[in-house]
């Protein structure tokens, strides 16, 4: 996880310069940043696992891999994420609840083919 970008007095444009609570602000990453077009309140989660060819059913492992977010009406990719190396965990959120996605994982290693998930229904996100 990233730290907050700390503004200092010198970055603040002048007329917020002076003191006071604004003399110092701490922004989390992507406050700032919002999708006005496509955005919203839900959000789309899931997990990348890999299986050895001819391994029995249930032994996926998680991986770290690629991981983006189509819209299925325009096409177009909103947005691009890792997996957790980890959990193989990944999350997109603030999207458009109206919406229905598709899901793309790449194996940025080579040795299999993208995997995709389509059809996906964002949940709403909880405050």
């Amino acid at each position: 996880m990233s730290t907050p970008l700390l503004l200092g007095p010198s970055l603040l444009p002048a007329r917020l310069q002076g003191g006071g609570a604004l003399q110092k602000m701490a922004f989390a990453p992507g406050i700032l940043t919002r999708d006005i077009y496509r955005g919203g309140a839900g959000f789309v989660a899931g997990t990348v696992k890999e299986r050895a060819k001819n391994a029995p059913e249930g032994s996926e492992v998680p991986v770290w891999r690629r991981v983006r977010l189509y819209d299925e009406r325009s096409g177009n990719c909103l947005r691009e994420t890792w997996s957790d190396a980890t959990t193989g965990a990944y999350r997109f959120d603030y999207i458009d609840m109206e919406r229905v996605y598709t899901v793309l994982s790449y194996d940025h290693n080579g040795k299999f083919v993208a995997e995709a998930a389509s059809g996906l229904a964002p949940e709403r996100m909880q405050p």
